[in-house]
């Protein structure tokens, strides 16, 4: 669990179920360059809180890269950063949102999951200048880049191809 702001020095390989669990509001989350390794379930990075940011690495092996868990204990998460991730390789998604207002999702490379780059449900804010690139068939505009079900915000300057 991590409840302080902090910056990885070393990759971390291996990760059973969820990689990393954010489980508090006013977190950065700083990969440092590093990697996140998992063995094929939970997610990568689970996000439980508000005004959380996370960037910098490479989140691979997981079901889904980051999981911004809105649903979680009934609350509606806001101000959440996703930026300059490398998302790969994942069972089912990059990144998977729901229940998120202003949310900033930009420069992340979802490549070579499962079935989805982003798929998102009740994300409001913006997702901008990613990559979504060789993802799987799941649904969506495009099968298999970026699906928003009932979101709304900016979308803009995106890239997202079926392989």
């Amino acid at each position: 669990m991590i409840t302080d702001s902090v910056t990885l020095t070393h990759d971390l390989a291996g990760c059973a179920g969820d990689g990393l669990v954010i489980s508090a509001d006013n977190v950065t989350l700083d990969l440092g360059g590093h990697s996140l390794g998992g063995t094929g379930t939970g997610a990568g990075i689970l996000i439980e809180g508000s005004h959380v940011r996370v960037s910098n690495g490479t989140v691979r092996g997981f079901d889904a890269g980051v999981a911004i868990a809105g649903e979680y204990k009934y609350r509606r998460l806001t101000d959440v950063g996703i930026s300059y991730l490398n998302l790969s390789g994942n069972s089912r998604t990059g990144i998977a949102a729901s229940y998120v207002t202003a949310a900033r999702l930009e420069h992340n490379a979802l490549t070579h999951n499962g079935s989805w780059g982003l798929l998102a449900y009740e994300l409001h804010g913006d997702v901008v200048d990613n990559d979504a690139v060789a993802n799987g068939t799941g649904g969506g505009l495009d099968r298999g880049g970026i699906s928003m079900k009932e979101s709304g915000g900016t979308v803009s300057g995106n890239r997202s191809l079926h392989s």
